[in-house]
């Protein structure tokens, strides 16, 4: 790497080195004030000292914003080892944009298959196996079409890029009718230990393939299909189908590894209009409104008796949870789907939504929208989650910094108050 830099010789005035070029004062410059009384060779150590260091700097930059790592030599190179690197530098074309589009295309497909059972419309036939009662048969058979549609299209890239993929979702424990129904995958479907370990060179995708089971049984319209991709350990890419309402939700988080949510993207296709809206403008608006008429989203649990009562029983201390939250805004809705829940965050309709133990493929996809979005998501304890287990997690979500920082602040306020009590 060759520098070349300007010197500012002493008793020099800033009017006068302004005039060099435009903008002078605000460039690089090496100023030798001070330097009279010592020789040059201490001179030239300062002088190589500043260099390094800017280059130093320069060089951490560069690594952060533009994908790039240092050689043996010092230079600045692509890092092929890595996947993310080799998406992102992908000459033919944008491969984020591919793999979002391909997510969305997968949804649709399966929100198009879990439609055929909607009210009954296919209740009296066995598409996949007898046994089933028609919601797994529902849910089963859009998750056949999700991951036949999906696989066929990243086939070629997984290929090129020459990465593991593997899948998990919430029916992907009948592995052995999905096959009989695909035939043949590009992509390895796991159980949930090995999808949650760390891997490197891998694209792992998640699937809800009906998220909102109670609703969809009952004929209430609110469901919705998922997916989101993992890039290695990072979640970057989702799309959440709402078939009724023929919305799709798209997120992609396409920056560097140190910071994914650079020039994040989100989008709301609406097909049967064939609007196209930019979900981060809509976004913008509603997340900026300062009104104390906030609105928030609650899921009380039916299959965890032990998470419920902590979320709707009080405490050692007096306190409930769900009436704190409850006195805390001013509308609160049990919707029963927690991805449209997070849908309807990014999307401005809602302000929050709060969820005391849910499982990794009811979360991931709305993530990637909400924080491509520029909302918050954390867990009851304000840490961001982590998809390296197949535990349980918590989540509360929300459209502005303070928002979330409110609810959390009264989350730890109920534990803490129960801590103290059980002390005393």
């Amino acid at each position: 790497m060759r520098l070349l830099m300007p010197i500012r010789m002493p008793n020099v005035s800033d009017e006068a080195y302004n005039k060099l070029f435009p903008r002078a004062l605000e460039r690089k410059y090496i100023p030798l004030d001070g330097y009279e009384s010592i020789n040059i060779t201490a001179c030239a150590k300062k002088i190589e000292d500043d260099i390094v260091k800017w280059k130093d700097d320069y060089i951490d930059k560069a690594k952060i914003t533009n994908n790039r790592e240092q050689d043996i030599s010092g230079n600045l190179v692509s890092c092929i080892e890595k996947l993310w690197i080799r998406i992102s530098d992908r000459a033919e074309s944008d491969l984020w944009e591919e793999l979002e589009d391909m997510a969305v295309k997968s949804v649709i497909a399966g929100g198009i298959s879990a439609m055929s059972y909607y009210r009954e419309c296919k209740r009296s036939a066995v598409v996949i196996s007898k046994g089933k009662n028609p919601a797994c048969s529902a849910d089963l058979q859009a998750t056949i079409s999700i991951l036949r549609v999906f696989d066929s299209l990243i086939a070629t890239n997984v290929q090129k890029l020459g990465c593991d993929l593997y899948y998990l979702g919430e029916e992907t424990v009948y592995k052995d009718e999905i096959l009989v129904n695909i035939k043949k995958l590009e992509g390895e479907i796991v159980d949930k230990e090995q999808f949650f370990e760390k891997k490197s060179n891998c694209i792992k995708v998640i699937i809800d393939a009906i998220d909102g089971t109670s609703n969809f049984v009952r004929g209430i319209p609110f469901f919705c299909s998922s997916l989101a991709i993992f890039v290695d350990d990072q979640l970057r890419i989702s799309a959440i189908y709402d078939p009724l309402h023929h919305h799709v939700y798209s997120g992609l988080l396409p920056g560097p590894y140190v910071n994914p949510e650079r020039k994040p993207k989100a989008n709301l296709w609406d097909v049967a209009s064939g609007t196209n809206e930019n979900l981060r403008d809509r976004f913008e608006k509603f997340s900026h409104d300062n009104s104390a008429e906030k609105s928030l989203a609650i899921h009380i649990p039916r299959n965890d008796p032990v998470k419920r009562e902590e979320f709707i029983c009080p405490q050692d201390s007096g306190k409930i949870l769900l009436k704190e939250l409850a006195n805390k805004v001013a509308s609160i809705y049990a919707l029963n789907s927690g991805l449209l829940a997070l849908a309807q965050v990014a999307g401005g309709a809602l302000d929050g939504f709060v969820n005391i133990t849910t499982n990794a493929w009811d979360v991931a996809a709305g993530e990637v929208l909400l924080k491509a979005c520029g909302g918050y998501l954390t867990d009851f304890d304000g840490n961001k989650l982590k998809y390296d287990s197949p535990d349980k997690i918590s989540v509360v979500a929300a459209n502005s910094k303070e928002f979330h920082a409110s609810l959390i602040d009264l989350i730890k306020d109920v534990r803490q108050t129960k801590v103290e009590q059980s002390n005393d």
